[in-house]
């Protein structure tokens, strides 16, 4: 083992740097790519019943929580400083530049796509019968919204429980919670918000038994980043071993696993509902643009 306690050779350090840099661009360029094709798709059918209103609005939130996680972890690594003396560097989840610019970048693209099934400025769009809409406007369904509600709640309180961990403030002494405790929860949050979030949009595609708006490229590129990610952190892991083992050191990346791995088994399962509803996408689209027609009679 060398100086720094790498499980790679010194020999090979070089290529595994190139290696983890290209797997760093494929799935940060495969994530961020994923995010167009159904704000295009919908701008071009003018409508966003493919997308479920739930789907965005809990992404959203989990993006949320991912980015305060990773910007914390990211600059308190970076800076050699951290909350609490006991935070050190092996105690901390592997956060790259590559993670923090594809979470603000989705966050960003997501608040879009909100903004074209809410039927925002400057988006022009219908909502035809396949949806819950309220005028022309999706709605959340009232159990997603009030999860929402209480992890909302959660996380203020947390987040007032760590400012007071931080600053030793004396208003709340039964708890306290420290740099990576509190990261922790953050990433918990995520996990969350990204393994329900797909249970909405599976309905809805059962719903409407149609995938018309929901573009496959997503899908693929969704899944390749997932993939990507996961050989990533293996790599990083192998480097980042020091007195630990790989298994301990990949335990503390947990949320990153655990969220790559359930992106790519939602993904599967949208996979298998492109190929059972292949057949019926113009029918559908038929059918919701006769409804609209007929709801504001128009011809």
């Amino acid at each position: 083992m060398n100086d720094n306690h790498s499980l790679i050779p010194s020999y090979d350090t070089n290529i595994i740097h190139i290696i983890i840099t290209i797997l760093g661009y494929i799935y940060v360029i495969c994530w961020c790519i994923s995010f167009y094709p159904p704000i295009i798709t919908n701008y071009k059918l003018k409508n966003s019943n493919g997308v479920s209103i739930d789907f965005v609005v809990l992404n959203s939130f989990g993006y949320i929580c991912l980015i305060e996680c990773l910007l914390l972890q990211y600059y308190s690594s970076d800076n050699g400083n951290t909350t609490t003396p006991n935070n050190t560097q092996q105690d901390k989840m592997i956060v790259t530049l590559f993670d923090i610019f594809y979470s603000i970048h989705g966050f960003i693209l997501n608040l879009i796509l909100l903004s074209q099934i809410m039927n925002l400025w400057p988006w022009k769009f219908h909502t035809g019968s396949a949806t819950a809409i309220k005028g022309n406007k999706q709605r959340l369904n009232p159990s997603y919204y009030k999860l929402l509600k209480i992890c909302v709640l959660i996380w203020i309180l947390i987040t007032l429980i760590y400012k007071n961990t931080a600053n030793d403030s004396s208003y709340i002494t039964f708890i306290k919670l420290d740099l990576a405790q509190y990261c922790n929860i953050l990433i918990m949050g995520k996990i969350l918000m990204t393994l329900i979030k797909y249970i909405p949009q599976i309905k809805h595609n059962y719903q409407r038994k149609s995938m018309i708006g929901f573009s496959k490229i997503t899908i693929l590129l969704d899944m390749l980043g997932g993939i990507t990610s996961l050989l990533q952190l293996f790599l990083l892991s192998l480097e980042k071993v020091k007195d630990s083992s790989i298994m301990a050191v990949l335990g503390l990346n947990f949320g990153k696993i655990g969220i790559s791995l359930i992106t790519i088994t939602f993904n599967s399962i949208f996979l298998l509902q492109f190929m059972r509803y292949k057949g019926n996408d113009v029918l559908i689209l038929e059918k919701e643009s006769i409804n609209f027609n007929k709801k504001y009679r128009m011809v």
